[in-house]
């Protein structure tokens, strides 16, 4: 957090350091948004637009963002379904950041960056049954 607070100066300052967790409805406590739906971790930068505080602060120290990150934000925009069977799918909000868009057509590979994130979480034999299911 401290480290995080460098880019994102409303995680905190001068040694102290903000709550950054709500309650959600499940009781379960989420990261807190700010008034446009930003993540408390995402900070501004001009020229890359928004970028995730954490990300930054392993880019910074040369370590895996997944040592930095909570599981779901290593995962996201993937999301897993809540009803059995499980599937693996795209978050509903994914298309609500800027970050992410759609493409004009469909792609003919999966992109490389989802396709490791799916390896590292679930394993190879996941990320084949995906590329194979497409």
């Amino acid at each position: 957090m401290p480290a995080a607070s460098r880019y994102a100066p409303r995680l905190g300052s001068d040694g102290s350091l903000e709550n950054i967790f709500e309650e959600d409805e499940d009781g379960s406590f989420v990261v807190d948004t700010d008034g446009d739906g930003l993540c408390s971790f995402a900070f501004g930068d001009r020229k890359s637009g928004i970028l995730c505080s954490l990300h930054s602060v392993a880019l910074d120290r040369k370590i895996p963002y997944s040592k930095t990150k909570p599981m779901s934000c290593v995962l996201w925009p993937l999301a897993i379904t809540e009803d059995l069977p499980l599937q693996l799918s795209i978050a509903d909000d994914a298309f609500s950041f800027p970050c992410n868009t759609r493409r004009k057509e469909p792609g003919k590979s999966l992109d490389p960056n989802i396709a490791q994130t799916i390896q590292n979480i679930f394993g190879t034999r996941i990320l084949a049954a995906v590329k194979k299911a497409r």
